[in-house]
């Protein structure tokens, strides 16, 4: 974003555009209204500007200690006042998710700050395109990080769902029962059975935790927590290993 001034006007166009399909694709899929998606772009617009005008001071507290003990401490207390939706829906899943991946990102920042083998000139160097590397490079690279995160979503739940349920025994956890049947006080919502994301039952809707905070404190949305802190930790850390590895990392 700080360079982006210097950017051809062709590649900033491509790339609104491309933001632009993705905020009509949601409202033309009916995922998300067109007040969801301008308030998400305002938001986003809102934060990219705080990014800019603060990037040095960010820069320097991320790879301090201190660094990500604030930022999951910032997004602790946003999710913890996360609104009940007004409708049936799982916007709480996506905000826990997106939540996960920027703690994930700050401590991959602090690691990442602690590997000096793997900077290059300076500066990080994660998975974007680099100049010195040749295009079968370049594209090696981003198969490669892109490898690493699948294997990591697929591998990484049965592996940390029992641990969760373990560590906070206090929570509920999606109980075996079908859509329209009746939830006792403790259950969890029974759409959770199909990732949260299919239609209200009218059991989930009574029980009040579909759309609300409630649907936060499950097994199945807690795991949410170190599953997606995971994807940004193997962009940020696990790739670059391996890129050095493999003998793809820029020249100096």
């Amino acid at each position: 974003m700080l360079y982006a001034w210097s950017v051809s006007p062709v590649w900033v166009g491509l790339l609104w555009t491309c933001g632009a399909t993705i905020v009509v694709g949601r409202v033309y899929c009916g995922l998300h209204s067109f007040i969801d998606v301008a308030g998400g772009v305002v938001i986003g617009v809102v934060e990219a500007l705080v990014f800019i005008c603060y990037y040095e001071r960010l820069d320097a507290l991320f790879p301090t200690t201190a660094g990500p003990l604030y930022v999951s401490a910032l997004l602790y207390f946003a999710l913890k006042s996360f609104p009940p939706s007004l409708d049936p829906c799982p916007c709480c899943i996506d905000a826990f998710c997106a939540t996960s991946v920027t703690v994930g990102l700050a401590f991959g920042y602090w690691i990442y700050d602690r590997l000096p083998f793997l900077w290059h000139n300076g500066r990080s160097d994660y998975v974007a395109w680099d100049a010195s590397l040749t295009l079968t490079q370049n594209a090696l690279r981003c198969i490669i990080a892109l490898v690493l995160v699948i294997i990591w979503k697929i591998a990484s739940k049965p592996m940390l769902l029992p641990l969760v349920k373990r560590m906070f025994p206090g929570c509920v956890s999606t109980p075996s029962v079908q859509s329209g049947d009746s939830l006792s006080a403790g259950d969890s919502d029974a759409d959770c059975k199909q990732g949260c994301y299919a239609a209200p039952s009218p059991a989930s809707i009574k029980s009040g935790r579909y759309g609300s905070y409630n649907l936060m404190t499950t097994h199945e949305n807690l795991v949410r927590i170190p599953i997606y802190c995971g994807i940004a930790l193997t962009v940020t850390v696990s790739s670059p290993i391996v890129f050095y590895l493999l003998g793809l990392m820029p020249s100096s």
